[in-house]
């Protein structure tokens, strides 16, 4: 379970196992992560860890696949192979329609799945 009590670290290292940051601490009426962090976004000791989570809340992204796990990643992986793949058969526009690939992943590659 994800807590904004761990090290920058051990935040890490539960995400990349799959620990879910929409997910209560503890008890069904606990906040989850995302809510703890958005109130210590910008606190000294705890900034750096809000902004992982936070950034991890708001979906895939190649600045912060690292912190996936590995079968979020390579699911990461083969999309963007794919949408090279059709981006290819495009005559013009490729690099648009993978600014717009790259932001439909955001939301098929799942964090916690």
């Amino acid at each position: 379970r994800l807590s904004m009590q761990d090290d920058g670290e051990a935040v890490r290292a539960l995400l990349r196992a799959g620990a879910d940051p929409h997910a209560p601490g503890g008890a069904p009426e606990a906040p989850t992560p995302v809510n703890v962090a958005r109130r210590l976004a910008g606190h000294p000791a705890h900034g750096a860890k809000a902004a992982i989570v936070l950034r991890v809340a708001e979906g895939w992204s190649p600045e912060c696949h690292e912190l996936f796990p590995d079968g979020a990643r390579r699911r990461a992986a083969e999309l963007v192979l794919l949408g090279a793949q059709l981006a290819r058969r495009m005559s013009d526009g490729s690099e648009a329609f993978m600014h717009v690939w790259l932001e439909v992943m955001r939301y098929a590659v799942r964090h916690w799945r």
